[in-house]
């Protein structure tokens, strides 16, 4: 028993030793408050002969008293864990926080778990006094009301602001807001601010009625757009941190009716979760916007029918998305997560700009190309990528025969350098075992007596797991018959090569761990344009590691090649050279026929392709000829047969001209087919010209028939 009370009381702190805990939660506050706090706490502290050093003074500055994470709480919560301090000393139950789900369990934890007694100066609250808990609750709940009162006070003042239709800070792109001159002789305080309204930014207003035309008139797509923006520097919102443009940010531009002189507020309320503190926002009723709605023609920065334009566009866009989405907006098809699905997903990165590549959908491309800050605008096949980089790691694990000799010669050195440390190194782990085991037999004599004290009971868990750790290390230790019987043989390397290769050919997410692992995490890519083509395409270094090998395989039994600095590169070209056997054959018959004087359309028939790929081959193939492709209406102005089906008047034209011969009038032609007289003229000039003749003159004609008019 003796030696029970002998190990609490050495556990256990001393009765003199206190800590403080202060906050203050807005910029607006005094810096000062903190101190001030801290001082009254000090006082009391000496009246109770209690001590607390400047270390012990744990303080939170300029957060708010209903978020539970805050450094300085945290850190006083730890030491008080420790048993480093046996009262705490605040100055009020709000300092501790503001919300009772929060400060009444805090409270509980410090007195009931941690054994510290806590000290309330203000509120006259002592945990070593009986019925604390009561006050402590009472107080905890008038600080929740204050929250309220104080949101309630705020809504109110902004709402005065609003229906003055003054500024209340809700100003976005192509605003800013001005004081107004001798506005502050009207409000109260020490430092009286003026009000303010709102006017144009000069730096920005210009910028919203291009961004309309952009997307209406010219017909931009809102990434388009976004690029542009980033592109050309044009400044954010005041609110924003970064000078990238994104779509979200176009959108909200393109659908704000504040640049038509509509000004809404207080749509959105904050909602706050009392347990953890954070803020999340839900929809007003639009029965109690409706009064804090504002007009402000002179503010227009767009036209109406422009900006209906706009919205117009915007829904038409929303609905062709609609149809490729499910019902909580994603994507048909997406399961959400995609990165344990996707092999290459965070493995590729652009040499351009650094930034890792999309894995998205069927293609893989440099997220930075389409918001203006990257020149890299070539993206990959998905799953021509993922076959050859497969194809080329695969090959490189199983022929290059330099993987041996360089393995080989790395876990050799490493197992040398092992042996040679292996003394030195067993000892000192030894001596820490001895140690450790020494200690935790302490413990337990201290516990033979009684029940064992949870403080002892974790200190004594912290040793045994101590010891199994110092007891696996000196397993890798272990003395060996020589050298080289720790290091892998040349046949158990190349199973372990082949077996890497197998599971590089499984499910995704197998071959996404092997990948990662043999390269580093890495497949740096850069785009290629070779002369005389339009378009490039990437080219990606592999680099592998012999450690990285060594790693990925789980060679060595404690031995560490790290030192190696052995390093396999390979070059592939993402090109694939089946399609482009295909293309280029599309291309050469695509032109072959068009020096025929086939039509496009027939060219497209023949090919089994859509016209416009048509026209594609043939732009690329008179490019690479240094020619000129002529404008499709000029070309078949030119040819013999202009169509794919001949036009009516060349359909009838031996009919027609049966009746001719017979020395029928055209009248009477036109009556019997059912067709115009003047299609029957066409006829008879296209089919003269057919055979090398003059077309007739109707008039001449007539006079050289019998009936020379229709009765």
């Amino acid at each position: 028993m003796q030696r029970r009370r002998a190990a609490q009381r050495d556990v256990e702190p001393d009765s003199d030793r206190a800590a403080s805990y202060s906050r203050f939660s807005s910029d607006m506050q005094r810096t000062e408050s903190n101190a001030d706090q801290q001082r009254t706490c000090r006082d009391a502290s000496e009246r109770n002969s209690h001590i607390i050093t400047a270390e012990r003074e744990y303080a939170d500055e300029g957060i708010s008293g209903t978020k539970r994470q805050r450094a300085g709480l945290s850190a006083m919560l730890a030491a008080a864990e420790r048993g480093e301090f046996a009262t705490l000393y605040i100055y009020s139950l709000s300092r501790l926080a503001r919300e009772s789900i929060i400060t009444l369990p805090l409270l509980k934890k410090l007195v009931f778990s941690f054994k510290v007694r806590v000290i309330s100066v203000s509120d006259g609250i002592d945990s070593a006094v009986t019925n604390w808990e009561l006050i402590a609750a009472i107080m905890s709940f008038v600080s929740e009301q204050f929250l309220r009162d104080l949101k309630a006070a705020v809504l109110r003042g902004q709402e005065g602001i609003v229906l003055a239709l003054l500024c209340v800070g809700d100003y976005c792109f192509g605003y800013r807001s001005e004081p107004l001159p001798g506005s502050e002789s009207t409000r109260r305080g020490r430092n009286p601010r003026p009000r303010k309204v709102y006017v144009f930014c000069e730096d920005t207003a210009a910028w919203v009625e291009r961004i309309f035309v952009w997307f209406v008139v010219d017909n931009w797509s809102i990434s388009e757009i976004a690029r542009e923006l980033t592109r050309l520097r044009v400044p954010k919102d005041h609110r924003s941190t970064n000078p990238v443009w994104s779509t979200p940010n176009v959108h909200s531009i393109l659908e704000n009716e504040k640049f038509i002189g509509r000004w809404s507020w207080g749509i959105m309320e904050n909602e706050r979760d009392p347990e953890t503190g954070k803020i999340s926002q839900k929809l007003r009723a639009e029965e109690e916007t409706e009064k804090w709605k504002r007009l402000f023609p002179e503010l227009r920065l767009v036209k109406d029918e422009l900006f209906a334009g706009a919205q117009q566009k915007l829904r038409e866009n929303a609905e062709q998305c609609a149809k490729t989405r499910g019902d909580k907006g994603r994507l048909q098809g997406s399961t959400g997560d995609l990165r344990g699905q996707v092999l290459l997903s965070g493995l590729i990165e652009c040499g351009t700009c650094g930034s890792k590549f999309v894995c998205a959908g069927k293609r893989v491309y440099c997220p930075n190309h389409s918001k203006g800050q990257c020149s890299c605008a070539t993206g990959l096949k998905r799953e021509l990528a993922e076959r050859l980089i497969l194809d080329q790691v695969g090959e490189l694990i199983r022929t290059s025969p330099e993987w041996l000799g360089e393995l080989e010669t790395a876990l050799l050195q490493a197992s040398k350098t092992l042996h040679e440390r292996a003394p030195e190194e067993v000892e000192a782990l030894r001596r820490q075992l001895v140690e450790a085991e020494s200690r935790r037999d302490n413990l337990l004599r201290l516990a033979e007596d009684g029940e064992l004290d949870p403080d002892l009971k974790q200190r004594l868990a912290m040793r045994r797991q101590q010891i199994r750790e110092l007891r696996d290390r000196l397993q890798q230790f272990e003395p060996k018959q020589n050298v080289a019987e720790s290091v892998p043989t040349r046949e158990s390397l190349m199973a372990d090569l082949e077996n890497l290769a197998e599971r590089l050919k499984g499910s995704a997410a197998a071959a996404g761990e092997v990948l990662r692992g043999l390269l580093g995490g890495k497949i740096l890519v850069e785009e290629v344009k070779p002369a005389g083509t339009r378009h490039g395409f990437l080219r990606g270094i592999l680099q592998v590691r012999i450690y990285d090998v060594s790693q990925t395989i789980g060679l060595g039994d404690g031995i560490d090649c790290r030192e190696s600095s052995a390093v396999v590169t390979r070059v592939i070209d993402f090109l694939d050279p089946e399609p482009l056997t295909v293309v280029d054959e599309l291309r050469d018959r695509a032109w072959a026929l068009y020096v025929e004087g086939r039509l496009a359309k027939e060219i497209s028939a023949e090919l089994g392709v859509n016209r416009n790929r048509v026209v594609k081959l043939l732009e690329e193939t008179a490019a690479d000829r240094g020619e000129k492709l002529i404008d499709g209406r000029t070309r078949r102005s030119n040819l013999a047969r202009k169509h794919l089906e001949p036009p009516l008047f060349q359909a009838l034209a031996p009919r027609v001209m049966e009746q001719f011969h017979r020395g029928d009038l055209y009248s009477s032609i036109a009556s019997t087919l059912k067709i115009d007289i003047n299609t029957v003229r066409k006829s008879v000039t296209w089919w003269h010209h057919q055979q090398g003749l003059a077309a007739p003159d109707g008039r001449s004609r007539r006079l050289l028939l019998d009936v020379k008019s229709r009765k």
